[in-house]
């Protein structure tokens, strides 16, 4: 497992791939990493992407739905759903054997700890941590170390029967390995960690946006427009014959005109380029949007027109992540201002054109008086705010400027 180290305290997401498909992904931070052997922790408040029939599972208790999971692996129809990790802190050893990690979990409220012993398949590096695949069955110890069961074997016989594992043998060596490593007490096996605490200036991690597409799109820097859920597998294309004439590609639509509030300290920001996307927990998906800029007080104006690109539709975590890469510090408060929608919304800000002001007095007929803008109102569904608007920009701006946007790193 020899590749570029990652440094410690920085964020490393663990995932489960199969066929190219994530299956869980969660955030952790580095404890220690040389480039072959990979110390991680996650504790209650860090991010992950779970199967929906394991948070179905925790909230039911029913084991059917549990098992469920197997087949859904089998038929690449798993669906994901965010989940917070709670309860313990979680210490991975990654890299002690090309086979399995060795994980303790440590309660907070209490209770006996736990050392797990975890079937995977080799991990690979990424740009933004470690690709695997758990292979379902654990060898899991008590606090002591001294006592060890096998656990989850149904689920790995299961697995085996539907042909998700087939290296068989390969995991009988890696289990007699396993053993072998327990009966010795060495590694972190030696050690007692009952104690050990996450440091305390350490916020918890934010996952990605990306981090539930392909891991060379992330390592390529090639972001989607919408990063919903796991989705199928997508077909293959089919080839277009030499000698059939190639069709016009469709003119892109025209940008939706809205009016939106927006409060003064946030427009100050997009124009110190601190702010190159707009959040929001409700808006458009998939297009181009003319955004009029209703300046709250004490502003109470009509004031710019920004260009936004169509928006990435994400879970609130990853785009929380997206808020934190702009503006380091910032993903915490987009996080708690989408932490009751399923889904949030980041519209990339590409141009801002400042225009004379149009006081709030003026859209009273539409918006009443004081303006009440609530979401986002279409401006071509009414023809008096069109009207409005038009007037609003026949003036030539006062201030015209684009928004960079680096790449995602």
């Amino acid at each position: 497992m020899t590749s570029a180290v990652f440094a410690a305290g920085s964020t490393v997401v663990r995932r489960d791939v199969l066929d190219g498909r994530v299956w869980t992904a969660a955030a952790h931070r580095v404890l220690s990493d040389d480039g072959h052997q990979l110390r991680l922790v996650c504790w209650p408040g860090c991010p992950s992407y779970v199967p929906s029939t394991w948070i179905a599972w925790l909230h039911d208790g029913d084991d059917a739905t549990r098992k469920q999971g197997i087949p859904n692996l089998a038929n690449r129809r798993w669906q994901l759903g965010a989940w917070t990790w709670q309860h313990t802190i979680l210490r991975s050893w990654i890299g002690l054997d090309p086979d399995f990690s060795v994980m303790y979990f440590r309660p907070l409220a209490g209770g006996p700890a736990l050392w797990k012993i975890n079937f995977e398949r080799p991990v690979q590096r990424t740009a933004i941590g470690i690709d695997t695949f758990d292979l379902l069955l654990d060898l899991a110890g008590d606090a002591t170390g001294e006592r060890w069961t096998w656990k989850d074997e149904d689920e790995y016989q299961q697995a085996r029967r539907l042909g998700l594992i087939t290296e068989h043998q390969h995991i009988d060596q890696a289990q007699q390995r396993a053993i072998a490593l327990v009966e010795a007490r060495t590694g972190p096996l030696a050690h007692d960690w009952s104690s050990w605490t996450v440091p305390e200036h350490w916020p918890a991690p934010v996952l990605p946006a990306y981090v539930t597409i392909d891991p060379t799109a992330a390592e390529s820097g090639i972001m989607p427009t919408t990063a919903l859920a796991n989705r199928q597998p997508p077909t293959a294309p089919t080839r277009r014959p030499r000698d059939r004439p190639m069709s016009r590609a469709p003119e892109p639509a025209p940008p939706v005109r809205v009016v939106m509030s927006l409060y003064p300290q946030c427009y100050g920001l997009i124009l110190n380029q601190r702010k190159r996307h707009e959040f929001r927990r409700h808006f458009l998906p998939g297009t181009a949007t003319t955004w009029f800029v209703y300046l709250t007080d004490p502003i109470a104006a009509l004031t710019a027109v920004i260009d936004l690109a169509p928006a990435v539709i994400d879970t609130p975590f990853a785009i929380a992540a997206i808020a934190e890469q702009v503006h380091p510090g910032n993903g915490a408060s987009v996080l708690e201002y989408l932490r009751d929608v399923p889904l949030g919304y980041a519209m990339p800000i590409l141009r801002v054109r400042e225009y004379p002001p149009m006081p709030g007095e003026r859209l009273a007929d539409v918006f009443g008086q004081p303006p009440i803008i609530r979401r986002y109102t279409r401006v071509d569904e009414n023809p008096q705010l069109a009207a409005l608007c038009a007037r609003f920009t026949e003036q030539n701006p006062v201030r015209d400027l684009d928004i960079e946007h680096q790449p995602p790193t």
